[in-house]
């Protein structure tokens, strides 16, 4: 489902292991880019959301 939200809306889609330490770590890595504006909203498949 992601794949087909990120195709009809446009977005950036990156796919990272499992745990928010990976997806904080993809927060980290725009935020330090000057890019933390871009981040939506990061889940994983076993029910969590940052």
């Amino acid at each position: 489902m992601p794949d087909a939200l990120a195709e009809d809306w446009g977005f950036e889609l990156r796919r990272v292991l499992t745990g928010f330490k990976f997806i904080g770590g993809q927060i980290d890595l725009l935020t330090q880019a000057g890019q933390g504006d871009r981040y939506l909203i990061g889940f994983e498949e076993s029910y969590g959301y940052l």
